[in-house]
């Protein structure tokens, strides 16, 4: 039957529908996804320059600073990446930019940013294409994996949707699964193609994966190598295709080719995390707040087909919803099912098998326990950087890959591929143009089934509308910019006050507003955020909230602050100017009493060394 289901329409005549026709197949994976991710965002792409989208984050300050990554990944690019590292923030420490993701993949948005100054559309624009590469890169690997084309359409629009990626929507780096997909293509590829091209695709796209999402490069390592090490245990290198060196050799090129490429941020990483002792900002009991659960995977984003029986522990401080939905689980199981029973695929599902347990359990972070041995504990002392992992939770998004590769398996099931009817039924030469009709009526009805099951799979954790924070725009600039751009000197550092007056996320978006603003003024801000913090940021935070008083002038006068940016309607800015200490340190610059902000020139009567800690 399969030969009924693409009949050529050409004739030797027309080269050219031949060349159009395969462009269309080209292009229409691409206009689909992008198409779908327009959809599954929005409101975003109503809303390209004046709101990003927040997922389920309760406060826009990683958005924010995700856009300002974003930013200075471009800005550093019109500088040829100097002092890459060393961002205006936390100023004067060094090397602060690798205390977060840096994503430097982000640099591909600089164009756009060039011509419309805006970095809010560049942090949209960059949503809307990590989501359409997520499509595209699963419809790909689907295609290498003989899935046939309209499934692997579904396919890919199944994982484009995955649960993990709409939960963590207010993370970009999140987003970006395309590496890890794009790893597993290549790796395949190496398994079936041993060449040079599929080393160096495998070695670059584990590299990209690194580049684009940190988290994702450290757990899919450990994911992929894991699941590697127990395919080795249980013989799997005693099969033909692992006998040869050539898959050997392409393995280990790939290697050397993401070592060049990872090495050097990690270095540099490393630096930062002696410098900062990163050790003292990831505390055995928050990895362990942040750990999945079992009953965590029975509970989905949304459930649009209705309820089903889903699972809580008592006394949970947090339910991470990392459940695919109860289509996808049965698929899943059945998918499972038959390809173990398909020669075709049956090492490749045992592999994706493993690497979907593997991660899951990885996910259950440091209380979970292999006869007696902890393998997240382990992997703390021993993995490096697996000590600094604050979101064991965050795994889940692999078991979740690989139980919709799966399902996706499973519904392959129903389609007239797998049928023996396919084989007794060849389509005739030349078919009139009623048998056209009636063979494109007989396909349609034998794929309905797999179309139906898809369908419902997609549908069911179907993303909610997102929920976006409004940003100010960039133009008209307000007064007080206008001013630092004018009456100030570029390396002249501003600490924005109120600083934070907590430590979790919504405290701090305040400040990543700030430097929503630095991306305006380009001055070097006392304030920041980031993943990890500096110790003298820390202290610096920890006085503030006094200010002012003897403490919180002496440190700012310590790390270089040249002027006091002041949030008017966050602070009582009558009571600091009758304060002597304040009023005898300061100098009113500038009201802006439209946008709420006041800047004073900051001269301290006393200055004393830098703290140690920088």
């Amino acid at each position: 039957m399969a030969a009924f289901l693409v009949i050529d329409l050409t004739d030797s005549h027309q080269p050219w529908t031949r060349a159009t026709a395969k462009a269309g197949q080209l292009l229409a994976p691409w206009i689909l996804y992008l198409l779908t991710a327009v959809w599954l965002t929005w409101p975003t792409a109503a809303l390209m320059t004046s709101a990003v989208p927040l997922g389920l984050e309760g406060e826009a300050t990683v958005p924010l600073f995700n856009l300002w990554t974003v930013w200075w990944n471009i800005d550093r690019l019109g500088h040829g990446f100097h002092d890459y590292w060393n961002a205006p923030v936390f100023h004067p420490a060094p090397l602060v930019f690798a205390l977060s993701e840096p994503q430097p993949t982000t640099v591909v948005l600089a164009p756009l940013y060039w011509i419309t100054g805006s970095p809010t559309l560049c942090y949209n624009v960059a949503i809307l294409g990590v989501m359409t590469l997520n499509g595209h890169a699963a419809w790909s690997l689907l295609r290498l994996l003989k899935t046939p084309w309209w499934l692997a359409l579904l396919g890919g629009l199944l994982l484009q949707r995955l649960p993990f990626l709409f939960w963590q929507m207010g993370v970009l780096q999140l987003l970006s699964l395309a590496g890890p997909i794009w790893t597993i293509y290549w790796l395949v590829k190496c398994c079936r193609e041993p060449r040079w091209t599929s080393a160096i695709g495998l070695g670059a796209s584990f590299g990209l994966t690194y580049w684009a999402c940190n988290y994702y490069g450290l757990l899919l390592s450990i994911s992929l190598g894991t699941s590697f090490l127990l395919l080795v245990v249980s013989g799997w290198p005693l099969l033909p295709v692992w006998r040869r060196w050539q898959p050997w050799a392409c393995l280990a090129g790939a290697g050397v080719l993401a070592a060049c490429m990872i090495g050097p941020m990690a270095r540099v990483q490393q630096e930062s995390a002696r410098e900062q002792a990163w050790h003292d900002e990831r505390p055995l009991d928050l990895a362990r707040n942040l750990s999945a659960r079992w009953s965590d995977y029975t509970w989905s984003l949304t459930s649009r087909l209705g309820d089903y029986p889903t699972a809580i522990e008592p006394a949970r401080q947090n339910v991470w919803r990392l459940g695919c939905g109860a289509m996808v689980t049965v698929l899943g199981c059945a998918g499972l099912i038959v390809g173990l029973t398909w020669r075709d695929r049956r090492l490749l599902t045992c592999a994706v098998l493993t690497f979907s347990v593997v991660s899951m359990l990885l996910s259950f972070g440091p209380d979970y326990e292999i006869m007696g041995w902890p393998p997240s504990l382990w992997l703390r002392d021993h993995y490096p950087g697996f000590a600094h992992l604050r979101s064991p939770f965050r795994f889940g998004v692999f078991a979740q890959l690989g139980w919709h590769l799966l399902a996706i398996q499973g519904i392959e099931l129903f389609t007239p591929s797998r049928w023996p009817l396919e084989k007794r039924w060849p389509a005739p030469p030349q078919p009139s143009q009623a048998q056209r009709g009636l063979h494109a009526a007989i396909c349609g009805a034998l794929w309905l089934p797999a179309t139906i099951l898809a369908g419902l799979s997609v549908y069911e954790v179907w993303p909610l509308p997102q929920t976006c924070h409004s940003v100010v725009a960039v133009s008209p600039r307000p007064a007080w910019i206008d001013y630092l751009l004018r009456e100030t000197d570029e390396a002249e550092a501003l600490a924005c006050i109120p600083f934070p007056d907590g430590t979790d996320a919504r405290a701090y978006e305040s400040t990543t507003t700030w430097m929503y603003w630095q991306t305006q003024h380009h001055r070097p801000l006392i304030n920041g955020y980031s993943g990890f913090f500096p110790d003298a940021y820390l202290d610096l935070r920890d006085a503030m909230e006094n200010f002012p008083d003897d403490s919180s002038i002496s440190q700012l006068a310590q790390l270089g602050t040249r002027y006091l940016v002041i949030d008017l309607d966050a602070v009582d800015l009558e009571s600091f100017e009758n304060t002597p200490l304040f009023a005898d340190q300061t100098e009113l610059c500038l009201k802006d009493l439209p946008s709420g902000v006041a800047i004073y020139r900051f001269t301290p009567r006393f200055v004393g060394p830098i703290p140690d800690a920088l």
